[in-house]
Parts: C-alpha cells; structure tokens; sequence
C-alpha cells in the first residue's frame, strides 16, 4: 500500500526517482537482519486495541491521500502508520528483541517518502542560491566575468541556471540513503554512522559545486552547446565519485571481521509467526480500506454527460502579439497535456508575459498542477517578492476564478504576477471554481465530495508598466473579463 501510495511521486519528481530502490534495498537489509534474528522473547501483556487503534487510521489517512495525492503530510502519516503497524506485528512475532533487531530496515523505507514543501523548498533555494554566488565568486577570482542573479549565473558566453539538479538537494537526498545502508551493510556502531552520515552530506555539497565550477568553465571555454551535451553526465560522474568515496570511507570505518568457522557456532532460531488470528484480521481489514476508499470515490464519480471548464482566448485582439516555443526543460518538468506562452504589447505601454496549461484528468494531474508557483519559480529566477495580496475570487459575469496576486523585482524591473490554478468541475451546481491552494479545508472538503484526480488548468499572467499592483489588476481583470470564456464537453 505505501509503495504503491508513494509510486507517483518516484515517477513524477526527479528528485525521488532513487525510491524505485527502496523497496528492494530495505528487503535486502532485512534479509541480512533475518540471517543473524536473535531467539525471539515473550511479548509483554498489553492492550491488544491500541494496534488496532493505529490499524484503523489507515481508512481516513486513504481518503485523505486519495483526494491530496501531493499533501505531504498525509504521505508521512500513511509511513509512520504502516511503519507502527509493522513494529506491531514484529512484536507480536518475537517481541522486543525482534523489534530492536528488525526496526532499521522497515525505518529505512521513510527515506524515500518526499520531504514537506515548506523545508524542501527552503533547503533547495539556499543551495542554489549558495552554489550559484560560489561559483561567481570562484570565477570573478580567476578573472572570468560572472554576475550572479538568483540562482542564474550570468556569463558574457551566456546565462547558467543552478536548477534543482545542481543545487546539491538531489545528491543530499541519495546520499542519506547511501550512508544509511552501508553503515548499515558494514555493521557500523552509532557513532561511525553519524560520522559517516555527516561525511556524506558534506561530500555532497562539496561535490555538486565542483560539478557546477565544471559546467561554468566549460560555458566560459566552449560555449554553451558545450554545457548542454555535459550537463546530465557531469551530474552522473560527480554522483558516482560521491559514493565511491563514501564506500572508501565506510571500508575504513569498519571494524575488522572476525574470521568465520567452517560450522555457525549458534544455532539460528526457529522462525515465529505472528498470531494467526491478528494477521488475518488485519489483512483483511487493509483489503477492506482499499475497497471502501475506492467505493466511496466511485459512488461520486457517476458518469456526466457534461465537463466544465474555461478557456484564455488567444491570440488577443486590439494588441500586437508573440506566440512563443517552450523550452523543453519546462516541458519535460511540467508534463501538461497542453501549454503555450504568449507575449502581448499593449497600447498603454505595458508588456503581459501569458503562460496557460491544461493537465487531463488522471492520477499525476493534481501533483504536476500544484508543483510550481510563482512564489517558488520566480524567486529560483532571481526574483525578490515585494508583496503577496493573497487571493479573491474574480467573478466574470458569473464565473468564478481563484485569482491570487504578487509583486516581485526582477532584474531592476517592477513584475506584477497573476495566477489562477483551479480544476475541471461537473457543470451542476454553482459556476465557481473554488481555490484549490492546498488549504486544509479545501483538501477535507474534496474527501466529503469524492473528488479526486481531476483534471487542472493554470493561468500566469506576468505584467510590467505599471506603477502598482492596483492599477495592474484592473487592466488585468477587464482583460479576463474580455477573454476568458466557459466551454462544456
């Protein structure tokens, strides 16, 4: 069930596409654990219902994902949840010797859950933003001129992005697992795992800069076709070289083994099952939350014969425009079923930058929708936000969009940003599409409807030539009130 919860997130973000692994390195380690189990004890006399107080939470935790496939939180729920059950069952099996035996390679799994948002976001834009001024610095001292902007690094061959690849926040997250299971695989006591831990984090970061030095010279030699064709094997070398030093170091680390006897000198204890009873309730109840979660959906998504949504007309009329290609590596990161970007000069002066994408409906939809915000790209784009004027809904002669509104300087310019991020609805009902922000109660109230996996549709209007956000909205709002139309299929 937690494999199967977590799968999107390995397939859709890059950065945990190494929790493919997890399943099989977690067995592997308990298949070493099991090899060397200790007799199993009696388990202490307790209450047998607070196990299945811990089982029953799996039903509203379900619900919950079902609808808020990208909530993090209900992910770290559903771990630690499976994780407790299983310790229970453990304890059930050989008590707490067992448990104490056996805990690391279950535990373990929990690297492969995505971190919150709010500490991700924040550890990834400090790297970048750090790898970035470091590389400046490094090429301003060699003679090279480098400016840095954000996380771009601005070069007289061309501008370099320390994205989320380089940053160091991927090779963070692959090396914890790293050192976890060697230190784990060699045996290591606490204190060399700590060590070897916190030589893998910095060796991370040591390396993932060298890999961008590597990059920003190789710009400032060859250009930029040079960076391109070097960019993905640059970032599998230094990955590679990360762990070969961090298994040179657990060699060292390691205690010298024991030599080993023709013959095991303890006999292996007989293998103890759990209570028969417990196991098949439980077992039974976990197929009942699967079927209860998907037939409390299924009983709300009863055939329409009508979809809504809304649709940004373009080109524009009465204003001089571009269509513009998207680069490839927003294609590839955004995964939409269909996007453009658009330039518009208007008559009063004022360029509009115009993003519009649409995700079918399906699984990934919600999660790629939500991935990306102003708030998080444009700050990664060198941007400094000034205000944020939160949302309200824009009601266009009866339909209503979540309209949510910033303020950012760029690059000496002054960018007022317009974003609407909301999702395909049944035509019953009101017209509103209600903010699907990720508020708490917005996410509880798609469980009470039985809504999941609908289908998204982004808006960004990025505006210059406005003295303040007020008058950039009302020219945005009567431009949407024009433009934007409500189509049914």
């Amino acid at each position: 069930m937690l494999v199967k919860q977590l799968s999107a997130d390995w397939t859709l973000n890059p950065q945990y596409s190494y929790g493919w692994l997890m399943p099989f390195l977690s067995g592997y380690l308990l298949w070493l654990r099991w090899m060397s189990r200790p007799p199993p004890d009696r388990p202490a006399q307790f209450p047998a219902w607070t196990g299945w107080i811990v089982a029953f939470c799996l039903l509203p935790i379900r619900l919950l994902q079902e609808a808020n496939p990208d909530w993090r939180l209900v992910s770290w729920a559903l771990a630690l949840v499976v994780l407790a059950i299983t310790v229970w069952m453990i304890y059930l099996s050989g008590g707490r010797s067992w448990v104490r035996h056996f805990i690391f390679p279950f535990a373990f799994m929990l690297l492969s859950v995505p971190w919150p948002t709010g500490l991700e976001t924040a550890l990834e834009q400090n790297l970048m933003r750090g790898v970035a001024g470091v590389t400046v610095e490094v090429m301003n001292w060699l003679g090279v001129w480098a400016v840095q902007q954000g996380n771009l690094i601005h070069l007289s061959q061309g501008v370099i992005g320390i994205n989320e690849a380089c940053s160091g926040i991927r090779s963070l997250q692959s090396t914890l697992m790293a050192s976890l299971f060697v230190g784990e695989f060699y045996q290591l006591r606490p204190a060399r795992r700590g060590g070897l831990l916190a030589f893998g984090l910095v060796c991370a970061v040591v390396f993932n800069l060298l890999r961008a030095l590597f990059l920003t010279g190789l710009c400032v030699l060859r250009g930029q076709a040079a960076l391109a064709s070097w960019h993905d094997p640059a970032g599998l070398l230094i990955l590679s070289l990360s762990f070969a030093v961090l298994l040179l170091v657990a060699a060292r680390l390691r205690t010298a083994p024991e030599p080993r006897d023709p013959q095991p000198r303890i006999k292996i204890p007989s293998v103890s099952l759990p209570p028969f009873r417990a196991a098949v309730v439980l077992l039974v109840w976990i197929f009942l939350v699967e079927v209860l979660t998907e037939g409390w959906y299924r009983l709300h998504e009863h055939p329409q014969p009508h979809l809504a949504e809304w649709k940004l007309e373009w080109p524009p009329k009465g204003a001089s425009y571009e269509k513009r290609e998207i680069p490839s590596e927003i294609k590839s990161i955004l995964r939409y079923d269909e996007g453009w970007q658009g330039v518009m000069k208007r008559p009063d002066g004022s360029t509009w930058n115009v993003f519009s994408f649409r995700w079918n409906p399906g699984k990934g939809a919600e999660t790629l929708a939500r991935s990306h915000s102003p708030e998080i790209c444009l700050p990664a784009a060198g941007g400094t936000l000034l205000e944020s004027a939160g949302e309200e809904v824009l009601d266009l002669t009866g339909l209503r969009l979540p309209l949510r509104m910033y303020t950012f300087r760029w690059n000496g310019r002054i960018l007022h940003v317009f974003y609407v991020l909301s999702e395909q609805r049944d035509v019953k009902g009101l017209r509103e599409w209600p903010s699907v922000d990720g508020s708490r109660f917005r996410r509880f109230e798609a469980v009470i409807e039985g809504k999941r996996q609908l289908g998204q549709q982004v808006l960004e209007i990025v505006v210059t030539g406005y003295p303040d956000l007020g008058q950039a909205r009302l020219e945005v709002e009567r431009y949407l009130r024009q433009s934007i139309k409500e189509s049914r299929h």
